[in-house]
C-alpha cells in the first residue's frame, strides 16, 4: 500500500517539475521577444517622431527660401520705372549739363564789340552768352538762366571787360603781387587770385589791366573747376585797340 502511494507522489512531483521547467522555458523565450518588441516599439516611436520633424524642417526651409526671394524682389528696383525715367527725363533740367559749353575748337569765333567801349575788340566763342549789354560787359560759357549756384559751374569761364579814367578817384592802385604785361601796344599789370575775388573759393580769377590814352581797360576772367584756361589766352591773343 505504501509503494503505490510513493509512486503516485513521485509521479505528481515529476509532473510539477516538468511544468515548472516549461514555465521557465516559456519565460526565457518570452524575454527576448519582449526586449525585441520594446526595441521595435522604440524604433517605431523614433521613426514616428522623426517624420514630423523632417517635414517641419522642409517647411521652414521652403518658407525661408520664399522670404529670401521676396526680399530680393523688393530690394531690386523695377526696370520699367528706371526705363520710363530715362525716357522722359529732359536734358534741360540738369544745370551741369546745360552749363557745360561745347569745346571751343568745334565752334566758330566771333568779334566782341561794345558800344560803350568802341575802341576795343576781340574774338570769343560763338556759343557763349552775353549777359550785360552795358559796361562792364560779361561773357559766359554757360547759360546763366540754367545755373544758379554760388560759384561757376564745372568747366565754366566768365569774361568781363570794363574801362575807367586814370584820374578817377575810384581807380584802384596796382596790386603789389602783380606782374608787368604788354598787350596790343599797351602796357599794364597782370594778377591771378586763387579763390576768386567776387566768387566762391573754388574759383580762380585772372585780372589784366591795360593803360592807354588816359584810360585803364580791365579784362577779367573767372574759371570754374576744371576750366580750360587756354581759352582766355586765345581771347587775349585776339585783343586789339581800334
Amino acid at each position: 500500500m505504501n509503494e503505490p502511494t510513493r509512486a503516485y507522489g513521485s509521479h505528481e512531483e515529476d509532473c510539477r517539475e516538468r511544468e515548472r521547467e516549461r514555465e521557465r522555458e516559456d519565460l526565457e523565450n518570452q524575454r527576448p521577444l519582449s526586449r525585441t518588441s520594446g526595441l521595435d516599439l522604440r524604433a517605431q516611436n523614433r521613426g514616428a517622431m522623426r517624420a514630423p520633424l523632417l517635414m517641419l524642417s522642409a517647411i521652414i526651409a521652403l518658407a525661408t527660401a520664399r522670404a529670401s526671394c521676396s526680399s530680393e524682389k523688393e530690394a531690386m528696383p523695377p526696370t520699367t520705372s528706371s526705363a520710363s525715367t530715362a525716357t522722359t527725363a529732359s536734358p534741360t533740367t540738369s544745370a551741369t549739363a546745360t552749363a557745360t559749353p561745347s569745346p571751343v575748337s568745334s565752334v566758330a569765333w566771333i568779334p566782341f564789340v561794345l558800344d560803350s567801349i568802341p575802341e576795343i575788340t576781340f574774338q570769343y566763342p560763338s556759343n557763349w552768352y552775353r549777359t550785360t549789354p552795358g559796361s562792364p560787359s560779361t561773357l559766359t560759357s554757360w547759360d546763366p538762366q540754367s545755373w544758379h549756384g554760388p560759384s561757376l559751374p564745372p568747366g565754366g569761364i566768365g569774361v568781363s571787360v570794363d574801362r575807367i579814367r586814370l584820374d578817377d578817384p575810384a581807380l584802384e592802385p596796382r596790386p603789389k603781387d602783380a606782374t608787368d604785361i604788354a598787350l596790343a601796344g599797351a602796357t599794364g599789370w597782370d594778377i591771378t587770385y586763387v579763390g576768386g575775388i567776387d566768387s566762391a573759393p573754388d574759383t580762380m580769377t585772372r585780372v589784366i589791366a591795360l593803360e592807354r590814352n588816359g584810360h585803364r581797360y580791365y579784362l577779367k576772367a573767372s574759371f570754374g573747376n576744371g576750366a580750360d584756361e587756354s581759352t582766355f589766352t586765345r581771347i587775349l591773343n585776339t585783343f586789339q585797340f581800334r
